[in-house]
């Protein structure tokens, strides 16, 4: 009797911890709004800083496992690759009053991260840490001169928060913010323009479905 009282509390929350500490896959759609002053020196440009945003969407492809720790409790680990789907312009002036158009893009993402969270029924609420290797590429263009493409990882640790919702056995919903903390500098050298990157940082909101293996 107190099995089948059991199973139907399941079936009607719908959920279980069970369905958090199993192996997964998924997929999520991020926005980024990361934060890239670049300083030029030595260089034609008249303007000697600006922000390279990189700001827009992109998609990322993950894969996981959670483990139950006891009956409130999943904790648990993630690796992702991800592709950034747009680009960011900006317009300086050189010296000449010429146009120098500058695009910024976060081209690929790599990433792992610990996961540890609490399940009220049908919900984990949990906190995230992770390392991330974020590829940024720089493109300018002035009249007259030759193009030059410059790719540059941005290594960060990324502090997060997230809520999962099971909608079903096998197949939970999510969403999630986390912030890139940048730990490195770039620099190269295009037309004599000397630019040097501060260290990349970034707040991400993503949405995101997953699927039992």
């Amino acid at each position: 009797m107190k099995k089948l009282l059991l199973a139907t509390a399941l079936l009607a929350t719908g959920a279980s911890a069970g369905n958090f500490d199993q192996m997964y896959a998924g997929v999520k759609v991020d926005y980024a709004w990361p934060t890239i002053n670049a300083k030029f020196s030595e260089t034609t440009v008249a303007d000697t800083s600006a922000d390279l945003k990189a700001r827009g969407f992109e998609v990322d492809l993950f894969l996981g496992q959670g483990f139950q720790l006891n009956a409130d409790w999943i904790y648990g680990y993630e690796v992702q690759i991800g592709r950034g789907l747009s680009e960011t312009k900006k317009t300086f002036k050189n010296k000449s009053r010429v146009d120098v158009q500058g695009k910024s893009r976060r081209t690929w993402k790599f990433g792992a991260a610990g996961r540890i969270g609490k399940t009220f029924n049908n919900v984990l609420v949990y906190g995230r840490l992770g390392f991330n290797a974020t590829q940024y590429t720089f493109k300018f263009t002035q009249t007259g001169q030759s193009n030059k493409s410059q790719n540059f990882y941005a290594w960060s640790i990324t502090p997060g928060l997230g809520a999962e919702y099971a909608i079903s056995n096998g197949i939970n919903a999510r969403l999630e913010g986390t912030y890139e903390l940048g730990l490195n500098k770039s620099n190269f050298t295009w037309n004599g323009n000397k630019m040097e990157t501060d260290k990349p940082s970034a707040f991400v909101l993503s949405a995101g479905v997953s699927f039992a293996l």
